[in-house]
């Protein structure tokens, strides 16, 4: 389990997964809030790990509605 890096590392790195490794209901200032940092394929903010749970490919959003 990696720690992550913080915005500050993130920032200027366009090809570095923006995936937030904190609770949704986690109040965190902007210096605790950690990323995941691993590298994205092009056009993505995520990683293939968190673009796997992150994206709901289409045929499944129209099967859900």
């Amino acid at each position: 389990d990696r720690p992550g890096i913080s915005i500050r590392d993130l920032d200027g790195l366009m090809m570095r997964c923006r995936y937030p490794l904190w609770d949704d209901d986690a109040r965190l200032p902007v210096e605790e809030q950690m990323y995941c940092g691993d590298a994205v394929r092009i056009g993505r903010s995520y990683c293939p790990f968190h673009c796997s749970i992150a994206y709901v490919p289409p045929a499944e959003r129209r099967r859900a509605a």
